[in-house]
C-alpha cells in the first residue's frame, strides 16, 4: 500500500508493506529519505490496522499508525513525534518512485545550468 504526501515544503512517499504469516507484520518504507520504523505493536480488528513503532530519529517517542482498508484502497492517520497528525489515503501497489523523480530533476537542473552557462559564454563572445 502506497501513500504520497505533498506540501509546499516537501514531498515524500510512504509505503506500507503488510504480510500475513502466523500473524500480521508491518514494514514502513519512506522515499526519497529513508526513515526506518521498527514496529513494536500491531493490532488488526476487521479491516482496521493500528500499529506503534519507533525510529532511530526520535527513539524515545512512538510513531503511531491507524489504517482502514477498503478493497484496493486505504485511509487513516500517522502520528509522528512532535508533528501534527498526517491524514493518509492511498492504494495498493508501489506507486511512483520519488527517488527516480529526484534524480531526473537533478539531471534536468544540471542540464539547465549547463545550457544557461553555455548560452552566457556564447553571448559574451
Amino acid at each position: 500500500m502506497d501513500f504520497l504526501f505533498e506540501s509546499p515544503e516537501s514531498k515524500f512517499k510512504i509505503q506500507f508493506l503488510i504480510e500475513k504469516r502466523q500473524d500480521y507484520t508491518l514494514s514502513v518504507v519512506m522515499e526519497p529519505i529513508s526513515l526506518p520504523v521498527e514496529t513494536t505493536t500491531l493490532n488488526v480488528d476487521g479491516n482496521v490496522m493500528s500499529a506503534k513503532g519507533f525510529s532511530p530519529l526520535v527513539p524515545s517517542e512512538p510513531i503511531e499508525f491507524e489504517l482502514t482498508f477498503e478493497k484496493e484502497e486505504f485511509h487513516g492517520r500517522i502520528n509522528f513525534p512532535y508533528q501534527e497528525t498526517i491524514l493518509v489515503r492511498g492504494a495498493r501497489g508501489a506507486g511512483p518512485s520519488l527517488m527516480d523523480d529526484l534524480i531526473a530533476e537533478l539531471d534536468h537542473t544540471k542540464s539547465k545550468t549547463y545550457i544557461n552557462g553555455m548560452m552566457k559564454k556564447f553571448s559574451n563572445a
